[in-house]
């Protein structure tokens, strides 16, 4: 025969308190924080959760170590609070953008700048690219650097930078790598619709993409 439980008070002259009560309302909303389950459960008092259980969540959901540092780099880029909510939106857009098999990365109007360019460009090695998406974004002269190992890839043979924040200054850093590109064959520097984003090639602008061009055949 089972025991019946006894509830355990602490003696206090004003008031008594049900250790074991609270123990078990403390317990049951932990239960409810089943960061494994697609439907998440968060507190009520507190919105953040820790890092710990976060890359528990993002783990599960993404196995490449590729996405959980691109996630981290965007958060970076955009101010983005690192939650669930955060990490359930980039997987989502992940997903429905982006196509590995045709060798595809769709980051459009994502807010990417030197954090993301700087973790996505340091996994080319891993990855097998030949469109990329980077339209309307936060890409600017003192980041633009980051592509340079993109555009000299073997791979990529389409890059849109179109409605970013470049200028002729940002254009110099990587006009070589565009100019002896051997693969690239696309390369869009325009304005995108609906994007309030401009790049700004005034001034010397139009000579160095005159020079690309006269060097680079294939664009």
């Amino acid at each position: 025969m089972k025991r019946p439980k006894t509830t355990k008070t602490v003696k206090n002259p004003r008031k008594k308190i049900s250790i074991s009560k609270e123990k078990n309302q403390a317990s049951s909303v932990d239960n409810k924080f089943d960061l494994d389950e697609e439907d998440v459960y968060i507190s009520k008092k507190s919105k953040k959760i820790s890092q710990e259980k976060l890359l528990k969540f993002f783990n599960s959901l993404f196995s490449e170590k590729l996405y959980i540092e691109i996630y981290h780099a965007w958060c970076k880029d955009c101010k983005e609070e690192k939650s669930v909510e955060s990490v359930k939106y980039f997987r989502e857009e992940l997903l429905s953008r982006n196509n590995k098999e045709l060798h595809t990365f769709n980051f459009k109007s994502m807010r990417v700048g030197q954090h993301f360019l700087s973790a996505f460009c340091g996994n080319l090695p891993s990855i097998q690219l030949r469109k990329l998406e980077l339209q309307d974004n936060l890409i600017n002269d003192e980041n633009i650097h980051n592509l340079k190992s993109l555009i000299t890839s073997k791979q990529l043979i389409y890059l849109n930078l179109a409605s970013n924040q470049i200028s002729a200054e940002g254009l110099k850093k990587i006009h070589n790598e565009i100019a002896n590109s051997k693969f690239l064959k696309y390369l869009n520097l325009g304005v995108t619709e609906g994007s309030y984003r401009v790049n700004n090639f005034s001034g010397d602008g139009g000579i160095i993409l005159a020079r690309i061009l006269l060097n680079n055949k294939s664009i």
